[in-house]
């Protein structure tokens, strides 16, 4: 007969079982199935990953199995708990898995958002200066709302982009322009557009980014100018 002391599982063998379950759950937690790509997608990179990278990273930590590590694809292959989403999608402001029109998506945008601080009095005179220097005190205004209005509303796309047009030099456009724009959404979110890009077939440029801004640039004929 077994007493009921010898059939508890020893200390030993409650912490492996505790140990299996945590690496299942942060598995679980962090890695998503892409459908479509028939890949998984890393929740704290937001971006698709390779079985063998995800091997190589974490079969270290895994708890060991008659001796072996627990290989971490298969645990994965073989949850009913994972993750499931049809695509990968590129969606300021939402999270890393959200859901649109009733499908779930892997979202590769990353909130780069700069922490927002109270600015110094020489600070906020000097984007005063700058601003300032657009003559036409409705257009500012709708322009400090516009740069507002990414960061508040990410996720909302509007139907409008400003142009600012002197014929001085150096006095300001392309920090207005160019330089704040990719200050508040980060440089991988943003990029310049010149002339022939605009004019291409191919548009895969603007691939996941969400600040596009065209270059100064001449064209050479009535037609590509309009």
């Amino acid at each position: 007969l077994v007493t009921a002391e010898e059939a508890a599982p020893s200390a030993g063998e409650v912490k492996q079982k505790e140990e299996k379950k945590a690496a299942a759950d942060a598995l679980i937690a962090r890695f998503v199935f892409v459908i479509l790509n028939q890949e998984y997608f890393d929740i704290e990179r937001h971006a698709l990953i390779g079985d063998k990278a995800i091997r190589h990273l974490l079969t270290p930590y895994m708890p060991q199995k008659s001796g072996r590590e627990i290989d971490p694809i298969d645990r994965l292959m073989r949850s009913r708990a994972k993750t499931n989403v049809e695509a990968m999608a590129f969606h300021p402001g939402e999270t890393a898995i959200f859901t649109h029109e009733g499908r779930r998506y892997a979202n590769t945008f990353l909130d780069c958002f700069p922490t927002p601080i109270e600015p110094m009095a020489d600070e906020l005179a000097r984007i005063d200066w700058l601003f300032n220097r657009i003559d036409d005190s409705a257009y500012r205004s709708w322009l400090l709302q516009f740069f507002a209005h990414v960061v508040q509303r990410p996720g909302v796309k509007i139907r409008t982009a400003p142009l600012i047009w002197s014929k001085t030099e150096g006095n300001g456009k392309s920090t207005i322009a160019h330089t704040i724009p990719r200050l508040l959404v980060g440089s991988e979110y943003y990029t310049e557009v010149d002339q022939g890009e605009l004019n291409s077939d191919f548009n895969d440029y603007l691939i996941g980014k969400w600040v596009v801004a065209l270059t100064e640039f001449r064209a050479g004929t009535r037609g590509e100018r309009a």
